[in-house]
């Protein structure tokens, strides 16, 4: 694996650390809490977060076996 793509990849894992770290400090009533009606709670978007890069990676796990 090239230098420029190790690098991104500890950039992302280091900032998903971080994330983790400060939704660490929130309660399970805060991080179900929707900020307004129509908005979403931030389970839902870490759950949507997580499935779209599952997805994407599997997209790209298929085109390198071409």
């Amino acid at each position: 694996m090239n230098q420029k793509i190790k690098h991104q990849l500890a950039a992302l894992e280091e900032d998903l650390r971080l994330l983790l770290t400060d939704l660490d400090g929130y309660s399970e009533l805060k991080l179900n809490q929707k900020p307004s009606e129509s908005g979403w709670t931030v389970f839902q978007i870490m759950h949507h977060l997580i499935r779209t890069e599952d997805l994407s990676l599997k997209y790209v796990q298929k085109k390198i076996e071409f």
